[in-house]
């Protein structure tokens, strides 16, 4: 999707207003998340496992992958519980919880 461009003083001048709404102004498609960046991995699975996540995820309605991330995520953080936790993004860049399945 194509952002519209917009003027610098049109930016300044929302947020004087109050608004906090700088993220209708931000592509988040394009923009950096620091310690966000994707690597592809490849995992050799046995056939039985993957049918047992294609099944998890069809009941949950989300792809195969989606269910890989959270489930290696919740790991992660059960293995470090005194890391400190980090808002994961959410649709639009902006911070989103998991809240289980």
């Amino acid at each position: 999707m194509q952002m519209q461009s917009t003027r610098t003083e049109d930016v300044n001048r929302t947020f004087d207003l109050g608004s906090d709404d700088g993220l209708a102004y931000v592509d988040s498609a394009v923009t950096p998340r620091p310690g966000m960046e994707v690597r592809r991995v490849s995992v050799d699975l046995p056939q039985w496992m993957i049918d047992s996540l294609d099944q998890e995820a069809a009941r949950v309605g989300v792809a195969r992958q989606a269910i890989i991330k959270v489930w290696l995520d919740e790991r992660l953080a059960q293995e470090r519980p005194a890391a400190p936790t980090r808002q994961r993004p959410g649709p639009g860049g902006r911070p989103a919880a998991f809240h289980g399945w």
